[in-house]
């Protein structure tokens, strides 16, 4: 895991666990499955799903990204998604 980019988290304390998309929230469950059933449930789980992640390319999360990728990803959620809802949120408010 990336430190500063947790593909997953487990709070034991506040009991409370997230996933940061669709396959790191199946990283998670097998985690939990892991944790709770042992290494013999988590690999009949992952088997199960025939989940073997290896992806053409590396820009999983920013620490593998290039940082132009990154870059222009984070411009155009800026721009696409967070200006929207904040024009919205002013109108509402």
């Amino acid at each position: 895991m990336a430190p500063g980019f947790p593909r997953y988290v487990i709070d034991f304390q506040a009991r409370r666990f997230t996933g940061g998309g669709v396959s790191s929230s199946i990283d998670l469950a097998l985690e939990l499955v892991l944790i709770f059933n042992g290494t013999a449930a988590a690999d009949q789980a992952q088997i199960s799903i025939q989940y073997a992640p290896d992806p053409p390319v590396r820009s999983g999360d920013p620490s593998q990204a290039p940082p132009r990728v990154t870059a222009s990803v984070i411009e155009d959620q800026r721009t696409s998604f967070i200006a929207p809802i904040r024009k919205a949120v002013k109108r509402i408010v």
